[in-house]
């Protein structure tokens, strides 16, 4: 399935690198899809509903829980992919 863009959310890593969300995959376990920043270098990374980082260390990691649109970002992907059943 075709990533759905969003309007793009802003996040620090786990690490402090600017990270940025610009879509979610509702049909993909790691469903927010976006970039991180690193001495201007951006990589594009996948999360998981719990902001883990997919195939990056610990340090790409992101905080959903307590980042309203994140959560939204979240709760979207997974009404999304449950209508779709």
């Amino acid at each position: 399935m075709a990533t759905i863009l969003i309007a793009p959310i802003a996040v620090k890593t786990k690490n402090g690198n600017d990270a940025t969300i610009t879509g979610i995959d509702p049909f993909d376990g790691d469903c927010l899809v976006g970039t991180i920043s690193k001495s201007g270098v951006d990589t594009t990374v996948r999360w998981d509903d719990h902001g883990l980082a997919r195939n990056q260390s610990d340090a790409a990691n992101i905080a959903v829980k307590g980042n309203e649109e994140l959560e939204e970002a979240v709760r979207v992907a997974n009404a999304i992919e449950r209508a779709g059943e």
